[in-house]
């Protein structure tokens, strides 16, 4: 009987854990569902293009915009949240469809911004690049997204030598064909602007086929290999996952996939 009672007691312990696991579980996902909730921004975004220079009185009076709401920790640094933000002014620099408006865009705006219209983080630049849908993740990048930048070249062809020997022009070169290969450029990237292609008519400009022009912030160096990479070869981009750093990876090239894949090379 002694034996029994501690088997009821233990039970009804481990009954009494479980209860209050589950009670903090749905307890914490009530607080994150809550936080989520409460970490929203409403902002004011255009629903259309809009050309520089532009008015905004007759865009406001004519329905041009639309509220958003955006994770707080995506907010653009002075970023337009009321209406009333926009009545008498008139645009500085191009406004598109669905982008944060930030009060120093607008023309008469005192505000300095931190890295200028951009937010360019101190000891970067803005590079930006065209590139076709497909290349880009398929056009569905964002201003405060992170990204791989990927390089893809053709018949890589290395010379080696002593280079004091080469330059007092006694050296001997060896050729060395390394073959198609892909390598990352730089592993992690802040998209600072996407320009996506018109869809139709702008407000106070023409409409445009153009494609995508998206601005990085890159340090000096990185945006002189991303720019001799665009040159040389093909650039790709691979979205990271929210906070999720880029990791560099081990350059591709076909001999590779086929040893991976458990296949040799003919």
């Amino acid at each position: 009987m002694k034996s029994k009672g501690v088997a009821v007691v233990v039970a009804f312990l481990l009954a009494a854990t479980a209860t209050i696991a589950i009670y903090v579980y749905v307890q914490g996902v009530r607080s994150n569902s809550t936080n989520r909730a409460t970490d929203m921004v409403t902002v004011i975004v255009p629903k259309q293009d809009i050309a520089a220079q532009t008015n905004l009185d007759s865009v406001v009076s004519g329905g041009g915009f639309t509220t958003l709401q955006v994770p707080s920790d995506a907010l653009v640094q002075g970023a337009v949240t009321d209406i009333t933000q926009l009545k008498g002014r008139t645009t500085r620099y191009p406004i598109l469809a669905g982008e944060q408006i930030t009060v120093a865009r607008l023309q008469g705006s005192s505000q300095e911004l931190k890295g200028g219209p951009l937010g360019i983080p101190a000891g970067d630049q803005a590079l930006t690049l065209p590139f076709d849908a497909p290349e880009a993740v398929g056009g569905v990048l964002q201003s405060g997204d992170h990204v791989t930048i990927y390089a893809s070249f053709d018949d890589i062809t290395l010379l080696t030598g002593n280079l004091k020997k080469l330059v007092a022009g006694k050296g001997e070169t060896k050729k060395v064909d390394l073959g198609d290969m892909t390598v990352t450029v730089v592993p992690d990237v802040q998209v600072l602007k996407v320009d996506q292609p018109a869809t139709g008519t702008a407000v106070g400009t023409p409409s445009s086929s153009s494609g995508l022009r998206i601005t990085f912030a890159v340090s000096p160096t990185d945006a002189q290999n991303v720019i001799e990479a665009n040159a040389q070869g093909a650039v790709w981009l691979a979205m990271l996952p929210p906070n999720e750093e880029g990791v560099a990876q081990t350059p591709s090239s076909i001999a590779n996939i086929l040893v991976q894949t458990g296949r040799r090379p003919v």
